[in-house]
């Protein structure tokens, strides 16, 4: 009975973590949009929120709900979807990202009324490439049949750049006439300051300042290697997505892989893949935990048959059903770290009873490796 209170208790969390945050920041950023004045501090708190949490919660989510494996499109994979952004093309979005972030908290911290109206273009200019960017996000990942929710981030920013213009311009109609005097000796200075005084005309000359900053963005990724069209192929050298326009690989096998197997599948860093090999003719990624484990069921089967059977047996029946729902590489990571323990039974048990344990280890799942330790 305390088991599953426990449990009731786990899943009210997870869903209110899931789900209750993001729901309440949506409600809470829509509110502030259409509220010009008051409420700042908590406006600013809610923003900060939902950035933190929307990006911890969306890498979350697509790694172990959405089956994001992050790799690139010529990569075959076990299961899931590759990158959904060219890795060679985050550059330029990432510049977009930290620009539109400076012109956001410069456009939030400053009375508008203080701040000439040419700055206030400038840091209007990349919150339209940031909107322009989430919209081609939630257009790529549409068709991921649990990507709805991956979609909650962007709809967010795009709700909070559109709230702080909206009270930058009304900022600025409210306060006093603006002083033009100081640009009456400079005709071009007079005229442009006249235009720029004009806020309803602000999304207008936000958009003509788009073309020298993205002039000096590509300029810069030029200058590191990258190419002008980098800013459509990060979304095209994709595959499974809306505007990918590369087939790839097919997903690797994988009815019939055990738990090590499935292990050998999580993050590089932590279970170390060193190859690919065959079992039953599938292509498997091996390591060093799933070598191990193979050799030492090889000196089971060699030394003691009907003990050997008895564990296949077993393992067969418990050990692939639960190798059947792991499916990210977080749980394959879990999983690599629970079969720690055997691993290093299975070593001292390899280096206890073979003459050369390395060299049956390393030929584990090479074509032909069994008639290789036979002749031995």
């Amino acid at each position: 009975m305390i088991h599953g209170f426990r449990q009731i208790i786990a899943g009210i969390i997870f869903i209110i973590v899931a789900f209750g945050i993001p729901g309440s920041l949506t409600v809470m950023n829509t509110f502030y949009l259409f509220t010009l004045k008051g409420f700042e501090t908590l406006r600013r708190i809610c923003w900060a929120l939902t950035i933190i949490c929307g990006l911890v919660l969306s890498a979350m989510y697509s790694v172990l709900v959405a089956d994001f494996q992050y790799e690139p499109w010529d990569k075959a994979i076990l299961y899931g979807f590759h990158e959904p952004i060219w890795s060679e093309g985050r550059s330029f979005y990432l510049i977009v990202c930290l620009l539109s972030l400076l012109g956001f908290i410069i456009l939030d911290s400053v009375e508008a009324a203080k701040t000439p109206p040419l700055v206030t273009v400038l840091c209007m200019a990349p919150q339209y490439l940031m909107m322009g960017a989430c919209v081609v996000w939630c257009i790529q990942i549409k068709d991921v049949p649990e990507g709805l929710p991956l979609m909650v981030l962007p709809l967010n920013i795009i709700i909070m750049i559109l709230s702080v213009i909206r009270c930058k311009i009304n900022e600025w109609n409210s306060s006093v006439e603006h002083d033009e005097a100081l640009y009456g000796k400079n005709k071009f200075l007079y005229t442009l300051n006249k235009w720029l005084a004009k806020a309803a005309l602000w999304p207008v000359w936000t958009f003509v300042a788009l073309i020298p900053i993205l002039g000096v963005i590509l300029l810069i990724l030029t200058l590191f290697g990258q190419q002008p069209d980098i800013i459509v192929k990060a979304w095209t050298e994709t595959a499974d997505f809306t505007f990918s326009q590369r087939i790839a690989p097919p997903n690797l096998p994988y009815e019939g892989h055990y738990l090590c197997t499935v292990a050998a599948r999580g993050h590089k860093g932590l279970v170390r893949p060193l190859r690919y090999g065959e079992r039953n003719g599938t292509v498997v990624v091996v390591n060093r935990q799933l070598e191990i484990a193979n050799a030492f069921e090889q000196v089971l089967e060699e030394r003691t048959p009907r003990f050997h059977r008895a564990v296949r047996n077993f393992y067969d029946k418990h050990g692939l059903p639960i190798a059947r729902v792991i499916r990210t590489k977080f749980s394959s990571d879990v999983v690599y770290i629970l079969m720690k323990p055997l691993e290093w039974i299975f070593l001292v048990v390899l280096y206890l009873t073979d003459a050369n344990p390395e060299n049956r280890i390393h030929v584990q799942y090479l074509p032909g490796y069994r008639n290789f330790l036979k002749a031995k």
